[in-house]
């Protein structure tokens, strides 16, 4: 019976299931409602009043079972605003803070208008935070002589999402967590003008010691973010940005060669190449004779690839260019959005030319679909999908050098040594048409298809970069 087995296999099985199946298997008898507590209280969400009320009074037996749960399981507290936008739940809830000794994660969500003063109450009274999350808020700052600036040495991580700021409120925010080494600063409503940007710059004064780093802000001009990649440079391991001309890229192979995760995102107003050099002034007229034969067309297309596969290689900014200079990226993910044709074509014509060719390259590499199966939006490193990877080994198309052959007796390492010993670059091609995947592919490719080289392709690769670079 399931009231038999293990403590760390009750817990186990209650991380796989959702809240509410988890809640009903507590009621079924008093040893699952044991075994079942520490999970459903490991995350506190409180919305209303009410609810700190009735968390407080169940508390209020030190010697109860409700009572060591909490004090030693809970570690996320999520306060969601469902009064009007109203920020009293933040001043409810300090009663109840010194409960949660070893709280770790702190998320505030739907704040219509949250000063940063009133965070800093929260800050204090968590010794042990390591998480910061701000999502659906406006930060705003109320002007106080007596205001006291709190500093959180403890929180490493930082995460606003659809979260808008005036300049002095991200300056007051950041200023509380010096000791930030992950930040993502993700997309909102860009109700203030210029304060993305801003932010960005306030990171380099506030933050020196962030290692991994998202950018997912609108309305941040280019030479901020060369700039914010020059600042922090060698330290950064993972970068995920809006790239708006090949001098971002220039800038990340320039300052960030030891990133080891890269997030690249290319919109609509993306300049893909640089401009072209003017053409030289002719001497004399010449005159070009055009043919549309199908052949002289196909001709022409060769060429065309053969001259923009040359150029891309010579010239610094391109993808081929940070592929040759951060050796030690793991992962590369590289995402393209475009406004959907009027036109009834839906072929490869409407797709940015840096992702046509980089599908082309996959379909060349023919890694068949079959090794590749349930590997969607994200790609993990997880034992199935290196076992899936490893069905090639013996053929040439993927190599990992950690997978050895069980039939000789010789046991499989783990996967953290199959990542060290073979250094595979995961090249996930998402192209997407208003938050939507392509539904139209050739046969041969998806848009889920991932990119595999092992160390010895890669080594090829480089082997073949312009002496230019």
């Amino acid at each position: 019976m399931l009231t038999h087995l293990p403590r760390e296999l009750h817990n186990h099985i209650y991380h796989l299931l959702p809240k509410a199946s988890i809640n009903q298997v507590s009621l079924t008898c008093r040893s699952l409602y044991a075994s079942a507590l520490p999970t459903l209280y490991s995350t506190l969400v409180l919305t209303v009043k009410s609810h700190i009320r009735q968390l407080e009074a169940g508390l209020q037996d030190h010697d109860g079972f409700l009572y060591q749960v909490i004090l030693h399981h809970t570690k996320e507290l999520v306060l969601k605003c469902k009064q009007s936008g109203q920020c009293r739940l933040l001043f409810d809830i300090r009663s109840l803070l010194g409960q949660l000794p070893h709280l770790s994660r702190l998320t505030l969500m739907d704040f219509h208008t949250l000063p940063v003063s009133y965070i800093h109450p929260l800050l204090s009274s968590l010794p042990q935070l390591e998480h910061v999350a701000l999502r659906y808020c406006d930060l705003v700052v109320n002007p106080s002589p007596h205001q006291v600036e709190t500093v959180v040495s403890s929180v490493t991580h930082l995460e606003l999402l659809w979260t808008d700021f005036s300049k002095p409120a991200i300056d007051s925010l950041l200023a509380c967590f010096p000791s930030l080494v992950n930040i993502r600063l993700l997309a909102n409503h860009n109700r203030h003008q210029m304060a993305n940007n801003y932010a960005v710059d306030a990171l380099q004064r506030q933050c020196p010691r962030v290692t991994h780093l998202a950018i997912g802000v609108q309305e941040v001009k280019e030479h901020t973010l060369v700039s914010c990649i020059a600042f922090y440079g060698l330290q950064l391991q993972a970068l995920s940005l809006l790239c708006h001309s090949p001098s971002t890229l220039l800038a990340i192979t320039k300052y960030a060669p030891l990133v080891q995760d890269l997030t690249v995102r290319f919109s609509l107003e993306t300049n893909w190449y640089p401009p072209p050099p003017p053409p030289e002034p002719r001497s004399s007229p010449s005159i070009t004779t055009i043919t549309t034969t199908a052949a002289t067309g196909r001709q022409r297309q060769r060429r065309n690839d053969n001259h923009e596969e040359e150029e891309e290689k010579s010239k610094k900014g391109g993808l081929l260019c940070v592929l040759y200079h951060c050796q030690r990226l793991v992962r590369v993910q590289v995402e393209s959005r475009y406004a959907p044709s009027s036109s009834a074509s839906t072929g490869d014509d409407c797709l940015p030319p840096i992702i046509s060719k980089a599908l082309a390259t996959v379909a060349q590499k023919r890694i068949t679909l079959k090794n590749i199966q349930a590997i969607h939006h994200n790609v993990t490193n997880s034992s199935s999908v290196i076992k899936q990877l490893a069905l090639d080994h013996h053929g040439g198309t993927v190599g990992l050098a950690a997978v050895k052959d069980t039939n000789n007796g010789t046991a499989k390492q783990d996967e953290k040594a199959a990542l060290r010993r073979a250094t595979d670059i995961q090249a996930h091609i998402s192209a997407s048409a208003n938050n939507d995947l392509l539904s139209k592919r050739s046969s041969s490719l998806r848009p889920e298809t991932i990119l595999v080289l092992d160390d010895e392709q890669l080594k090829e690769i480089r082997s073949q970069a312009s002496p230019q670079m």
